[in-house]
């Protein structure tokens, strides 16, 4: 914890945020993964080979210690989460899944498992005295590491989408985007990207449309005001990048489909017409001539067949 909330350097310029993320991933693995299979594991000896119940007061008395602790802890986490959930206006189960600061919510988790799991042993060890069986008490010991390994897995997979930027949620994209639009001299913003660097400290990233009437020196002086009053309202948003762009063209429509179809229709009944109005050609010999070798054939009269009787006669004489 003290690692995170050291301040930004050379070596890490937008601070040190995430060391709280992989510590807390750490914890998740170390704690619950490794207590998760120590537990189903305890339990599946326990279901071979049944163990002898000995201190029978004594475990009891220890139980319900853990229980009451335990709970005091538990009530302190879950006062401050409905306070975190009071303050941006969501219910306690959406601060859960989306809380950046995974402190609290490892607490209130591990409390919780910790209240449950020490209610189920006590019940287990009484319904072993009470029956003699130990059967009880080895459920109760795999159901334990099996709740141990679901929180497991939900803090890894939470630690792990914050160390990979994840974006801050969709209403607080919303209220940047609309404040940002609102200022004067601002025409619309062209794109937003908004990232936690830690559980209070967010980046934000934005192209603002400038009004084309403003002047070089005008648009500095606005988007300076904008980084100003976000310092001042917005605490949280620790980096603020604005980068002016122009403004684009209205992006053509996409051909409608219906029309495209129409189109088509219209374009092959347009040829069939064409088709159907062509004056036929005359064709020799099974080919269509071509336009100058038709032309030959209109103009050109056969000539009359010469009989040549003189040649026949002397091949009769020869």
């Amino acid at each position: 914890l003290r690692r995170s909330r050291r301040a930004p350097d050379a070596t890490h310029p937008l601070g040190y945020g995430p060391e709280r993320y992989y510590w807390a991933l750490l914890a998740a693995v170390g704690m619950f993964v490794v207590g998760a299979a120590l537990s189903v594991w305890e339990g599946v000896n326990a279901l071979i080979e049944p163990p002898s119940l000995d201190t029978f007061w004594v475990g009891v008395a220890v139980l319900v210690i853990s229980i009451a602790l335990d709970s005091v802890s538990r009530a302190v986490a879950l006062r401050q989460l409905h306070r975190q959930a009071a303050e941006r206006g969501v219910t306690l189960r959406e601060l859960l899944r989306e809380s950046p600061d995974p402190t609290v919510v490892t607490v209130y988790l591990e409390d919780s498992i910790d209240v449950l799991g020490a209610a189920l042993a006590l019940i287990a060890l009484v319904l072993h005295r009470t029956t003699g069986s130990a059967l009880p008490d080895a459920i109760a010991t795999i159901l334990i590491g099996l709740m141990l390994g679901y929180v497991a897995v939900r803090l890894t997979r939470r630690n792990r989408q914050l160390l990979s930027n994840q974006a801050i949620p969709d209403r607080y994209m919303w209220q940047l985007r609309d404040r940002l639009s609102a200022t004067p001299g601002v025409d619309d913003v062209a794109q937003l990207d908004a990232v936690y660097l830690g559980p209070r400290e967010v980046l934000v990233a934005a192209d603002v449309r400038m009004d084309s009437k403003l002047s070089a020196d005008s648009v500095a002086a606005t988007l300076g005001q904008i980084r100003s009053d976000a310092a001042r309202d917005l605490p949280v948003v620790a980096r603020l990048y604005l980068t002016p762009v122009p403004a684009s063209r209205s992006p053509e429509k996409p051909p409608n489909r219906a029309s495209a179809r129409a189109e088509r229709a219209a374009h092959r009944s347009g040829a069939r017409a064409a088709l159907v109005a062509r004056p036929r050609r005359h064709r020799h010999h099974g080919h269509r001539p071509s336009p100058g070798t038709d032309r030959l054939h209109r103009r050109r009269r056969p000539r009359p067949r010469r009989r040549y009787r003189h040649l026949a006669g002397r091949g009769h004489g020869g």
